[in-house]
């Protein structure tokens, strides 16, 4: 009975992964923060850190403040035309942030022992929140 239940418990992080991805990978659909963040975290529990990489680089996010590259996209934001459109959807409608994005990405770097990539996560954060600690700790 115990062995039945640890097989079934196994399977769930396979089962999360795989509904969270019609979602943030399906074209049609614009993935809130939160479809983001459930699909990333199935597959770090898991242990697929290099495809919750690949998945973070896919997610078109808001801009950081003061960021002039153009890397975050301000198309992102939904448009919210009534009440209706809030009372319609589904979830989260904010979009993810890059800031969120360069947090994760920096911190799943760093524990993948690729520390380049993740010291330039944390100087793109630090140029834009010279004041966080934790990036200068990062």
């Amino acid at each position: 009975l115990i062995s039945n239940a640890n097989q079934k418990l196994a399977l769930l992080p396979r089962l999360a992964e795989s509904l969270s991805s019609r979602i943030v990978l399906n074209p049609s659909t614009q993935p809130s923060e939160n479809d983001w963040d459930v699909y990333i975290e199935t597959l770090l529990v898991q242990g697929k850190r290099s495809e919750a990489i690949e998945a973070l680089h896919k997610i078109q996010c808001t801009p950081m403040p003061g960021s002039e590259d153009g890397a975050g996209d301000s198309s992102v934001m939904p448009r919210i035309d009534d009440e209706d459109t809030i009372h319609n959807h589904v979830g989260s409608m904010l979009p993810y942030t890059q800031r969120k994005k360069f947090e994760r990405l920096a911190r799943i770097s760093y524990e993948m022992d690729r520390f380049d990539a993740s010291a330039g996560y944390y100087k793109e954060l630090l140029g834009a929140f010279p004041d966080q600690w934790s990036y200068w700790q990062g």
